[in-house]
């Protein structure tokens, strides 16, 4: 087993043990760059997260570990800048080797290996590419829209912008974008960055009093990928400064793509300035994948790994995982190691080293759980939904936590209006039409409420 696949089956299982939000903001990047007998070495990207997972997360990641291997002993934690990928590090070593060279030396090599000069300043990783996304029913418009952003940067889709759930691929595609740019435009400059990491550039930059600069640097690009952008919520500079570079590197027809875990529409506390310039290309998404995506999706992934499974194998597993491509796969990291160990697998045997896997998608649905989630998605006080407040945003998020509870859970109208601060059934009532009719006539409604329960289902 590689190191690579190694990590990837450990942070299958780290991802079932913490939040979301913990997951993405502590493991994201992080890689496994070496390992010395029983002991581990994972690369971090600052002191600060080293620390952080150490004392909030070690025994997490070293029981994840050893479930996979059980020799593993110890774990190191590095701070490192070292990109994920062996294609990529082997072409990182290529450069330390060559950078000696003369310039009309290095210029040869660096195409000769299809490296632009300024690849290590894209956020780009060359794992992600088209010819390695299996495309069905579920993505075929966004990887239609996207191949069409290539061939036009600017000029065609302009905002793109994809979203969908969580471990869809949304970034997948994203980088794919990036890496097929690099291929077709010369000295293109390319920036794939996290909303988040946009942000915290932003600050960084405001407190070493260098904007600027930041604006400079932002402003110089051709093809701009920002993903997670629902992260600027709330985020007044940043949303600020986002318009500015955005109205100036549109005007300049240059190519801007923005991923979201929902549409424009329903990302909370975005200025209206903003979620126009979103709005004002193409927006598409990405759904849940059927299942003979899936089957194509495990097969595709266990040849990447020299693993000869049976087709009974991949039907199995994509059975009881529908929702998450991120989740299929680590139930699949998991499988392919016991064969590698044993040689042999059985239907019992794949049903207990799935279990977690397919549990994970499977969210128990209650009371409590429809209030925090449409007061998440909509940026409200859970209890301005119980209260009796008039505001039309809270009015509309009762009413579609109404409508929830009765065709959800199957509550009565009686018992929905006493949960809801003792409102008349009659209310209750009211409120489920019309929910439902602006779902069946209204089509940003009916993605709203698409986007809802899928974090339902899924958080």
């Amino acid at each position: 087993m590689t190191l690579q696949e190694l990590w990837d089956a450990a942070l299958g299982e780290i991802e079932l043990s913490v939040s979301k939000a913990s997951f993405n903001t502590w493991f994201k990047n992080s890689r496994l760059i070496a390992r010395e007998g029983h002991k581990v070495i994972i690369g971090i990207d600052s002191l600060f997260q080293k620390t952080w997972i150490q004392s909030k997360f070690n025994d997490i990641v070293i029981r994840a570990l050893r479930n996979i291997d059980s020799t593993i002993k110890e774990v190191v934690y590095e701070v490192s800048k070292a990109q994920e990928g062996q294609q990529f590090n082997k072409k990182v070593s290529l450069i330390k080797k060559i950078k000696e060279s003369s310039p009309s030396q290095l210029k040869h090599q660096l195409e000769l290996h299809s490296l632009p000069k300024n690849y290590f300043e894209t956020g780009l990783n060359t794992k992600y590419s088209f010819e390695s996304l299996i495309v069905g029913s579920f993505n075929e418009v966004a990887h239609a829209a996207a191949l069409a952003v290539t061939e036009n940067l600017g000029k065609k889709f302009n905002p793109l912008f994809i979203y969908g759930s969580t471990g869809l691929g949304k970034t997948h595609l994203l980088q794919a974008i990036g890496n097929r740019a690099l291929q077709l435009y010369k000295n293109i400059k390319i920036k794939y960055v996290i909303a988040e990491t946009f942000t915290n550039e932003l600050i960084n930059a405001l407190k070493r009093q260098d904007m600027e600069q930041f604006k400079e640097r932002y402003r110089a690009i051709d093809l701009l990928i920002i993903d997670d952008v629902q992260f600027l919520s709330g985020k007044e500079k940043s949303q600020d400064e986002l318009f500015h570079t955005f109205n100036y590197l549109y005007e300049k027809n240059k190519q801007i793509v923005l991923s979201s875990d929902r549409p424009p529409k329903i990302i909370a506390h975005l200025e209206g300035r903003l979620r126009s310039r979103f709005e004002g290309g193409v927006i598409v998404d990405l759904g849940i994948p059927d299942f003979e995506t899936r089957l194509a999706i495990l097969k595709k992934k266990a040849e990447e790994k020299d693993a000869i499974l049976q087709d009974w194998v991949f039907e199995e597993i994509a059975q009881k995982i529908s929702k998450n491509i991120r989740v299929l796969e680590g139930a699949l990291n998991r499988v392919i190691i016991e064969w590698e160990k044993f040689g042999r697998l059985s239907k019992e045997r794949i049903s207990d080293l799935i279990t977690d896997f397919s549990s994970a998608q499977q969210k128990e649905i209650t009371f409590d759980k429809i209030i925090e989630t449409v007061a998440q998605m909509l940026d409200l006080d859970q209890n301005e939904i119980i209260r009796k407040g008039r505001k039309k945003e809270v009015a509309k998020a009762r009413q579609i936590v109404m409508y929830l509870l009765r065709t959800e859970l199957d509550y009565s109208f009686p018992t929905i209006g006493q949960k809801l601060g003792g409102r008349d059934h009659t209310t209750v009532m009211y409120a489920c039409r019309k929910i439902d009719e602006a779902i069946k006539n209204d089509e940003e409604a009916r993605q709203e409420m698409e986007m809802i329960k899928e974090r339902l289902y899924n958080y």
